[in-house]
């Protein structure tokens, strides 16, 4: 297997774990929001369970890229390269 097809395989994986896990956790602050607003009085209730919970991708826009430096760019081709030139 080639390192591209190999780090294209990783990916899709980690892509479908992460989705997974994001599931999960959506269906657990659903579950504590609606357990929440039962359990407390009328002032203290929220309306969507992003206010009971923040998660990680709650504030993200969709598509959203990291940005990085020239130089940052740079050493990591330098290093790339380097890991290509040893095989």
């Amino acid at each position: 297997m080639r390192l591209g097809d190999f780090l294209d395989a990783m990916t899709g994986y980690n892509e479908g774990e992460t989705e997974r896990i994001k599931s999960l956790a959506e269906i657990i602050r659903t579950a504590t929001w609606l357990l929440w607003n039962i359990q407390v009085g009328i002032e203290d209730k929220t309306d969507n369970p992003a206010g009971l919970w923040k998660l990680p991708w709650d504030n993200k826009a969709e598509g959203e890229q990291m940005k990085i430096s020239d130089e940052e760019q740079k050493q990591f081709d330098d290093y790339q390269e380097k890991i290509i030139n040893k095989m």
